[in-house]
């Protein structure tokens, strides 16, 4: 079913909350399916076939994203069915590269919204439980293929972080102010740089969209703060250059400079194949029907001089 927050009512319901009239006219609310009150959990919640409730985490870890209205509680709960996850959290970061203090402050909330980014904390099995495909730590590849199959790309966390455990609260709950920032100046630091024009292309392209100063050919898109929106931006710009027929699935397919200008290079060399063979095609039935023609003017000589 559609996620949603979950509401208790019933005969065993409270009356409210002890001298605080403004929060129980909030949490506790008329029920517009019959009689009596509701009242409002906090939890995120949905209906699975089989009639279960699954519990996916708090309400209060809604985010909205570049426009998108995200439970982060969906991510982490089908996150967490990956079998070599043992424990998982997900927060949506402000990328704060390239501002100041003073100039993050003055941004709107649309802006915001569009410079925040998904992140998830992974705490891996441990190896003896791992499945036997792997049998060790997942990759970042396989766990966002594993979440692309089943989430719309805006859902899909642009960066993973591995962990060998995640931060608590004394109260035993995660702590997520204390979640360590994403290593992107890692991340760039395993630079290679272009080696072909195809790949300095793309790459150029990409330094331009992220803002970055330099991107390596091995570089993730995603891990260096790339998103779904961004990724259609730059579609566009390489059907224009390459004058290509580029999806988006493509781009998801191949998301370093040296995987997609692979990919690039194989559909130019088929484009060049097929009009390479249009054209000859197209000049033998050009010269085949020029020789019909001196055949037929032969002919209509020859005829003429008999007369």
């Amino acid at each position: 079913g559609v996620p949603g927050e979950l509401h208790i009512g019933g005969v065993g319901l409270a009356r409210g909350y002890l001298n605080r009239p403004e929060l129980t006219q909030e949490k506790f609310i008329i029920n517009p399916f019959g009689s009596g009150r509701l009242y409002k959990t906090g939890d995120l919640a949905r209906y699975l076939t089989d009639g279960n409730i699954e519990y996916l985490g708090r309400i209060d870890n809604q985010v909205k994203i570049r426009g998108f209205r995200i439970e982060l509680g969906e991510i982490e709960a089908l996150l967490s069915r990956h079998d070599d996850v043992q424990i998982c959290c997900v927060i949506a970061r402000e990328e704060t590269s390239g501002n100041t203090c003073t100039e993050r402050l003055a941004l709107s909330e649309v802006e915001r919204s569009r410079s925040k980014r998904l992140v998830a904390y992974v705490v891996p099995q441990k190896e003896v439980t791992c499945t036997e495909r792997s049998r060790s730590t997942p990759t970042t590849d396989e766990l966002r293929q594993f979440l692309s199959n089943k989430l719309p790309g805006y859902m899909v966390p642009s960066v993973f972080v591995k962990l060998e455990s995640l931060p608590l609260t004394p109260n035993g709950k995660v702590d997520r102010r204390a979640l360590p920032n994403p290593d992107l100046q890692q991340e760039l630091s395993d630079y290679v740089m272009p080696n072909t024009e195809v790949e300095t292309i793309i790459a150029g392209i990409w330094q331009q969209a992220l803002k970055v100063e330099k991107v390596g050919i091995y570089n993730n898109f995603f891990e260096l703060g790339g998103h779904s929106l961004l990724l259609v931006r730059i579609n566009q710009q390489l059907q224009e250059i390459f004058g290509l027929e580029l999806s988006i699935v493509d781009m998801f397919d191949y998301p370093t400079v040296h995987s997609l200008s692979k990919y690039l290079n194989i559909k130019l060399k088929k484009e060049y194949t097929i009009k390479e063979n249009t054209y000859r095609t197209q000049s033998h039935s050009e010269s085949k029907t020029l020789r019909n023609q001196q055949l037929e003017s032969r002919q209509q000589y020859r005829s003429q001089r008999k007369r």
